[in-house]
């Protein structure tokens, strides 16, 4: 899919007007229908404002996924789902099997009786649609708490810190959406840790080896100076 063809398909997703995401995006809609029929192509600092706009990662946007060959089909045996993390009292399984590619998320978290979720949250935001499948559970998000029971469910952006929570008598399991490829929250809070480690060192590095010629420049001058005065 052509990058103007995906820009209209998630404008028209988000059901968002050129002027909806031009707003968002600090352009003008004429850029967005050019870019729309491929005419001309946005800077990296453009793209980033109108996946911003249209709430994408660039990734997502930029990601070529192939058509589905099949349908998928999910098992009601969830043991027999790919464990992602594993707490004390409390799992996240991915619904959909390794070998399958999709930028859409499916996860599902099952917690004991009388136990808790560890506190979470995503580094950036991400919207997800949470529903119980089974028992009773409370999201807490923020200072706020949401009892939910089977059938229910509630949206909220994950880059608030949020956990769960199960006080009932049986053990509850919720199911969470949302149309972006799938992030541990962990993982990408390492990625960013590292990189911003790495640029650190780089920069303590670029320092080391500016003091080092700046020494090495006044050494070399010293030695200039005496050799003219006859001195060693």
């Amino acid at each position: 899919m052509a990058l103007g063809q995906k820009l209209q398909f998630y404008r028209r997703l988000r059901r968002m007007s050129l002027r909806d995401v031009a707003e968002k995006a600090e352009c003008s809609p004429s850029f967005l229908s050019q870019i729309e029929l491929d005419r001309v192509s946005p800077t990296v600092k453009n793209l980033e404002k109108i996946c911003k706009a249209l709430d994408l990662t660039v990734a997502d946007f930029l990601r070529d996924d192939p058509v589905i060959a099949a349908p998928v089909t999910t098992t009601r045996q969830r043991d027999h789902c790919p464990v992602v993390m594993q707490w004390t009292g409390a799992k996240l399984f991915n619904f959909f099997p390794p070998e399958v590619s999709t930028p859409f998320t499916a996860l599902l978290l099952r917690v004991e009786i009388n136990s808790v979720s560890p506190t979470r949250h995503s580094l950036h935001s991400l919207k997800e649609l949470c529903i119980v499948l089974r028992g009773q559970l409370t999201c807490h998000i923020g200072k706020s708490e949401y009892p939910l029971t089977v059938g229910e469910g509630i949206f909220f952006d994950l880059i608030t810190p949020h956990f769960w929570s199960n006080a009932g008598n049986e053990v509850a399991e919720v199911l969470f959406t949302s149309p972006n490829s799938f992030h541990l929250f962990e993982q990408v809070e390492n990625d960013v840790r590292w990189h911003v480690s790495w640029k650190r060192q780089k920069r303590r590095t670029k320092t080391v080896r500016g003091v080092v010629q700046v020494t090495a420049m006044d050494t070399q001058g010293g030695s200039e100076t005496r050799k003219a005065r006859g001195e060693r």
